[in-house]
């Protein structure tokens, strides 16, 4: 009996996640979501799924949480930066439970500044068998982390200047880490999802614009705009401070580059901003 282990299953990725392995997965493979709000996870996906509690800030959870576990897909929660502490640990009981594949939600450009490359960095120390699914930017971060802004102000109030970005549909992603889950032949790659086509923000505000139909705009505004901006909605200066620096990246060029490593996975083409926008409109009106 394989185990799979699905973190974050109340992330845009991980539920995503979980949907697809059901379609992947053969009988003999027992699918387990784990995040730290039983009643949340109950509420959304059925009273009879098999849940396992899994607390960063509770190192009490790691050892039932990994109990038994083949496989395991890994993502970082956005409000953890401090990834020694929180969740090395995790990953080493990962090791010690037996854990034979872990797949990881990390990014395009991974580095040294980004919480994602000291994930990386452990999941090779403690030497267990890895797929890194290095990604773009999701286009669900509109419909998450910019969709009140979006909503009340009709403003992509995103601090990305005219930087391109390859967005990446997380309904692809999951998609894409159920069969990399399911088939041992991805161990010890590192592909590049990114959608088919680079976009800037004034595009993707035009899209927005002929789609919804009513003007959206992109102000293209400062990080210290951005940031002021962030902290009146209700964000921690932590996760502002992250999100600032992944959107630097984007000001700097590193997200425009497009890869075929997702339409070479799930033999078929990525889902467009437009799929996108007209599946999620409801989020913005």
């Amino acid at each position: 009996m394989v185990k799979i282990l699905v973190t974050g299953v109340l992330g845009n990725v991980g539920r995503e996640v979980f949907k697809y392995l059901q379609q992947y997965s053969d009988p003999n493979t027992e699918i387990i979501v784990a995040d730290y709000d039983e009643k949340k996870v109950r509420s959304e996906f059925g009273k009879e799924i098999n849940f396992r509690k899994l607390d960063y800030y509770d190192p009490s959870s790691f050892l039932t949480c990994t109990q038994g576990i083949t496989k395991l897909f890994l993502m970082r929660p956005p409000a953890i930066a401090n990834i020694r502490k929180l969740m090395a640990p995790f990953i080493k009981h990962a090791k010690n439970a037996g854990v034979k594949h872990v797949v990881f939600l990390s990014i395009i450009g991974v580095n040294p500044l980004v919480p994602h490359w000291h994930v990386e960095k452990y999941i090779k120390r403690y030497k267990i068998p890895f797929t890194m699914l290095r990604c773009g930017f999701f286009m669900q971060n509109l419909n998450t982390t910019h969709q009140l802004v979006i909503q009340k102000e009709h403003d992509l109030l995103i601090p990305a200047g005219n930087g391109k970005t390859a967005f990446i549909d997380a309904r692809d992603i999951g998609e894409t880490a159920a069969i990399v889950l399911t088939k041992d032949k991805y161990i010890a790659q590192t592909p590049n999802l990114t959608g088919s086509v680079a976009l800037d923000y004034y595009e993707v505000a035009k899209k927005m614009t002929n789609i919804l139909g009513f003007p959206i705009k992109y102000s293209e505004p400062s990080p210290k705009v951005f940031n002021k901006k962030m902290l009146t909605y209700g964000f921690d200066q932590k996760f502002i401070r992250i999100v600032k620096l992944l959107y630097w990246n984007v000001r700097a060029g590193h997200a425009k580059d497009v890869y075929i490593d997702l339409a070479q996975i799930l033999n078929r083409n990525p889902r467009t901003m437009d799929d996108y926008i007209n599946e999620y409109r409801n989020y913005w009106i």
